[in-house]
């Protein structure tokens, strides 16, 4: 594995008028893409907040094709990837500067397993992640 796909990039592939050159990047790269368990759990959230019907339907059947697809690549918060998380924070919270929970954790999952988060948010990512931007570098 060499990237961690973040939630917006496996949302881009559900949006009404995805871009072409993010849906060529990942149909290129999918061999060597995992994912976190929070970026499931970002996705069913989303999912969650739709009003009953067809297209919340549509969108937990797609989600569960993803859960299914990508079982083997799914990467847990275990201790490894914890101890990860609160040196980088530590670290970045002694500099003044306060990570989002969630992409904190995707970084800290990133950071164990030596893999670069794939994102259009490279800014919400420290300094010590490495990112990729399909929208701009694809």
């Amino acid at each position: 594995m060499t990237y961690l796909l973040d939630t917006n990039v496996v949302s881009e592939t559900m949006a009404r008028q995805p871009e072409p050159a993010v849906l060529a990047w990942c149909e290129s790269n999918m061999a060597e893409c995992a994912l976190s368990c929070v970026t499931l759990g970002e996705i069913w959230k989303g999912i969650h907040l739709l009003p009953e019907g067809k297209r919340k339907k549509t969108y937990a059947a797609w989600a569960e094709g993803i859960e299914r697809d990508h079982a083997h690549v799914c990467l847990s918060l275990d201790t490894f990837v914890l101890k990860h998380w609160g040196r980088l924070c530590g670290k970045n919270q002694a500099k003044g500067l306060n990570l989002g929970i969630l992409d904190s954790l995707i970084a800290a999952t990133a950071i164990a397993h030596g893999l670069i988060v794939v994102t259009r948010n490279t800014r919400d990512f420290p300094h010590e992640v490495k990112t990729f931007n399909p929208w701009e570098e694809a």
